[in-house]
């Protein structure tokens, strides 16, 4: 049953292009010749040769010791250098099983699987025992002091009959085989009684009775990786969960939409008029307008075509795919793949969570370069210094009235519990930029080219929270447990969110991430007591909100889906990790 499980621990999904079709296979089912595709976050599962992408980066340290993290190059670029006698010191296109994907996204050949990886060779070498848990070593203790009592009580009453049978043997007028038969009769008895005293089967009833525990909890969905976290929990006195896709179903829909003066809000249809609508909206939305946010939409994303149940859907964030329906139901997006190559991609920046926003630069018909970039409305509107007309597409210099207009609406979104993505944009006459490269020249700086944007759009996407999360956070403060919430969101949005979840209360603090990380230890943790919402936060603040818990005395306790959450997950007494949380 552990072999089993521990067989489910490490099973994951990964996105491969197989016979010409991309699907999401297990990482068991990776054979050699298979392209997989990586983003930031993922953990190579084989060996392989880079094909292509764009600025990957991977942590190494795993399998070399190196903490530097390794600038991946084409397989063919590094051939092609080295039939022309260029050096290729510095060129790596090998992908390593065991690495982590920093930076960037693309595809690489999959070459050695299994234990033929470098990663499964050194797992192959290891061999690490099944660590007991706490209660079973107190069990195994408990046996083994009564075993030793057992056996000093039946060695007591060994040599008590002993004693009594050798002081008997004067006037014993037995034959010798009958007294052989009583001597052995007394150390039968002696042996028994250390038989029936030892509890061998108490740490094995234990045993089986955790793996028919855990057996029946993997049947409804929930995987114990670690035997000690389910005594862990039961002492956890805090608890920090993300929200999307923990506290809310992750099951998200583009509700509400700004666009310079047009807008649309189907948030509420029964007191939304005809003209708000979506279908309406996307009628009067021009040509140049819906090719832009298609680019925005449909280029600047790393979701992708797929099927579910026979029908088409699109697989990737949620995030992405609630812009993408959207892009499909209303701006005439027909194919994913088609739309992308149909546009020349000079350049593509995978999401971050620390810049809270992507992007993607695609060559106009004119020769320009256009750098379209989506994410924190909040954050990519303080970057931006014009705003579109958005029939015209003529940037106009973003006045205070029109920033504080925008800025309101975001507000609004947040209030009704909506997540605010931006929509903005940034032309150039050539690429890559001059000026806006790294020192060492290898790629363009995406932070340096984060100003002087130009915002078009703003849309709120609704994720409705889980049903019974209310009442599961009533109870676990019922109990004495302090629930908190962690999220990348913005303000307005994680406050409304986590009051109707019952987090958020009168008198509690709320604080976003670029405040939090400002403050001193002995700030934090005068403050902790009173957090309940921490807002924008990345993952280095997921890692030392749990941290600090857990210096103050705290038992905390992590819940979490993404990559994003890791680090907590890591530093928690007990992490629990999202699936599909159904």
């Amino acid at each position: 049953a552990f072999a089993k499980l521990n067989a489910k621990k490490e099973q994951r999904d990964i996105k491969v292009t197989r016979s010409g079709r991309t699907e999401m296979i297990s990482i068991y089912d990776v054979l050699a010749g298979d392209i997989i595709h990586m983003e930031p976050g993922d953990i190579i599962p084989v060996d392989g040769i880079f094909v292509d992408g764009s600025d990957v980066k991977c942590d190494e340290s795993s399998a070399t010791g190196e903490s530097d993290a390794m600038r991946k190059t084409p397989g063919a670029a590094v051939m092609k250098a080295l039939e022309s006698g260029q050096p290729a010191k510095n060129l790596d296109p090998f992908v390593i099983s065991g690495a982590k994907v920093l930076e960037g996204v693309g595809t690489f050949m999959a070459t050695s699987v299994g234990e033929h990886s470098s990663f499964g060779q050194i797992m192959m070498s290891v061999r690490v025992e099944i660590e007991a848990t706490p209660l079973q070593e107190k069990l195994g203790k408990l046996a083994m002091a009564i075993a030793y009592l057992g056996t000093i009580a039946a060695g007591i009453l060994f040599f008590v009959l002993l004693f009594r049978f050798i002081g008997g043997l004067s006037g014993d007028t037995r034959s010798a085989s009958a007294k052989g038969s009583a001597f052995m009769d007394i150390l039968i008895v002696a042996v028994t009684i250390i038989v029936v005293a030892v509890p061998e089967g108490l740490p094995l009833a234990v045993t089986l009775a955790l793996a028919f525990a855990t057996t029946k909890m993997l049947k409804e969905n929930n995987l114990v990786r670690i035997l000690r976290a389910c005594e862990t929990m039961g002492n956890a006195t805090a608890i920090c969960s993300d929200k999307t896709g923990t506290l809310t179903t992750n099951r998200m829909t583009v509700v509400a939409g700004t666009f310079g003066t047009t807008r649309f809000d189907r948030a509420d249809s029964a007191n939304s008029d005809k003209d708000q609508t979506i279908s309406a909206w996307a009628s009067r939305v021009s040509l140049a307008a819906k090719q832009l946010l298609i680019q925005s939409i449909a280029i600047n994303s790393t979701a992708f075509e797929g099927q579910e149940d026979g029908k088409p859907v699109f697989v990737g964030s949620k995030t992405e795919t609630a812009l993408l329906e959207l892009a499909k139901d209303h701006l005439g997006l027909v194919s994913l793949s088609e739309t992308r190559g149909n546009e020349n991609v000079a350049q593509s920046f995978p999401f971050d969570s620390a810049k809270k926003c992507m992007g993607a630069v695609v060559k106009l018909l004119n020769g320009r370069y256009r750098l379209v970039v989506k994410g924190a409305s909040e954050t990519l509107l303080d970057r931006a210094s014009n705003i579109a007309d958005f029939e015209t597409l003529e940037a106009q210099l973003l006045s205070e009235e029109h920033r504080q207009v925008l800025t309101d609406t975001i507000k609004a979104y947040g209030n009704r519990s909506l997540r605010t993505i931006g929509l903005v944009y940034r032309d150039f006459t050539e690429w890559p930029p001059d000026k806006e490269t790294l020192p060492d020249g290898s790629s363009v700086d995406f932070v340096s080219l984060l100003r002087d944007l130009t915002f078009f759009g703003l849309v709120g996407i609704q994720d409705p929270v889980r049903p019974g999360v209310p009442e599961a956070v009533r109870k676990a403060q019922k109990a004495g447990v302090t629930v908190r919430m962690v999220t990348g969101d913005n303000m307005q949005t994680a406050r409304a969110i986590a009051t109707e979840c019952l987090i958020y209360t009168e008198g509690g603090l709320v604080m976003e991430g670029p405040d939090f990380r400002c403050l001193s230890t002995e700030q934090l943790d005068e403050m902790l007591p009173r957090l309940q919402v921490l807002a924008r936060s990345s993952p280095e603040d997921k890692r030392i909100l749990v941290t600090r818990l857990k210096a103050l005395g705290e038992i905390v306790a992590v819940t979490g889906d993404g990559t994003n959450d890791a680090p907590a997950l890591k530093a928690a007494n007990v992490g629990f990790s999202m699936g599909s949380g159904t």
